[in-house]
């Protein structure tokens, strides 16, 4: 936390419990999204192993784009990686829905950064099909 928001973190919350209750891929989940140091580095790093093996190894059949397989993976993670992204996303999602009050799409703290990502809290609700719409 203190690389992204100082090292008087903690001041910026009214509270903050410093026992996430999740573990994500890239990160920890608590109401505030922490990503791990040097994940992005990390990810992109172990991309570039795997180029070099499938390459070197010949794992690959002739004709498979493995370049340009791997600049759109390393966009994609890169992507994941940015959490102002991911708010982002939420923005446009909320902008989607359209003011539609039987859905909330959670706000997003504006001193969120590239590698923590704050957003609204609220109480789940129960999720049901709409009236009409076909069940799996």
């Amino acid at each position: 936390m203190s690389p992204a928001l100082g090292p008087d973190w903690a001041r910026l919350f009214t509270s903050f419990d410093r026992v996430p209750f999740a573990a994500a891929s890239i990160g920890q989940v608590r109401i505030a999204a922490a990503q791990f140091p040097n994940i992005a580095s990390s990810i992109a790093r172990d991309l570039g192993y795997i180029s070099l093996l499938l390459t070197a190894g010949r794992l690959l059949p002739k004709g498979l784009f493995l370049e340009r397989t791997m600049q759109v993976m390393k966009a994609e993670f890169a992507d994941e990686c940015d959490y102002t992204c991911e708010a982002g996303f939420l923005h446009a999602f909320g902008d989607h829905l359209g003011g539609d009050a039987r859905l909330t799409v959670p706000g997003v703290w504006d001193g969120s950064t590239e590698r923590v990502l704050v957003m609204e809290h609220g109480a789940p609700g129960p999720a049901r099909p709409r009236q009409g719409a076909s069940s799996l």
